[in-house]
């Protein structure tokens, strides 16, 4: 993973955290009060930390004493993660432990103890329906409470609008159901499929919106999305460059003008037994 990785979650952290549904960090805290006791620390688990955002909006709402594992298998992000908690550790009362594992071949490594919290964040449309029913099969044999936050959910919206938007959105949801690593990709489809497989494995299942509303001042990160949409248009349908091509122009001009403005849709997915 490049440099490029690092930057991009920079760019997109505070959009997540605005983004986030704060009802469900509160039907997250107070599950984890019902199910432990006031004296035990909170045992959390993170998939795909990255840099650590997650934690970073995760501690301090559900506060306390807490044991974090940030799980990801990329050596840089998990660089980039250990460099930033050393200046934001002292703040709150959080041990972490950073941790090395290829989640799509080694879940079965992952450690989870009973009563802790799961945690990830912008991940579940990446993986496999196969995956994920293995997921919540090791959550729910631990009784855990899982708190699934920005999955993707295939809607896309551009201001101004031009004529390519809603073909460009059809080829991205397209391409999302690649293999990114854990087989065929859930894609938009994902946060269905996660309330289904935790209600049929007996969790409540709350479910909020978590859109990124991109206005124009976010110019970097706009110019990241809408190039990644237009690579990946490409790679459905490279017959389309020079119309792909022509929509990218005219809405980068739009950012340049200070107008752009996007719409990404999300969910936000709170779960416990």
């Amino acid at each position: 993973m490049s440099g490029f990785a690092v930057d991009w979650l920079a760019l997109r952290e505070p959009l997540d955290a605005a983004a986030r549904c704060v009802r469900l960090g509160g039907v997250a805290r107070d599950a984890l009060v019902r199910t432990r006791p006031s004296t035990t620390r909170t045992e959390v688990v993170d998939l795909g930390a990255g840099t650590g955002a997650n934690l970073r909006y995760v501690a301090p709402l559900i506060d306390g004493e807490q044991d974090w594992l940030l799980v990801d298998n990329d050596p840089l992000l998990l660089a980039a993660a250990a460099a930033r908690l050393q200046e934001w550790l002292p703040k709150f009362r959080c041990r972490v432990q950073v941790v090395s594992l290829d989640l799509a071949t080694e879940l079965e490594r992952l450690p989870l103890q009973a009563g802790s919290l799961l945690t990830a964040a912008a991940l579940l449309d990446l993986v496999s329906e196969a995956w994920l029913r293995a997921l919540v099969q090791r959550a729910a044999a631990a009784d855990a409470i899982v708190w699934f936050a920005l999955t993707y959910d295939g809607r896309i919206e551009c201001y101004p609008p031009e004529p390519e938007d809603a073909e460009v959105r059809e080829l991205v949801n397209l391409h999302q159901l690649g293999d990114k690593g854990f087989g065929a990709a859930l894609g938009p489809g994902a946060g269905r499929i996660t309330r289904q497989l935790l209600a049929a494995h007996g969790y409540h299942v709350q479910c909020a919106p978590s859109d990124w509303h991109i206005a124009p001042e976010y110019s970097a990160l706009q110019h990241a999305l809408l190039a990644g949409w237009c690579q990946a248009a490409l790679e459905i349908a490279p017959h389309r460059a020079p119309a792909l091509h022509g929509w990218l122009t005219r809405r980068r001009a739009h950012i340049e003008a200070a107008r752009s403005e996007l719409r990404v849709g999300h969910v936000d997915i709170v779960g416990h037994p």
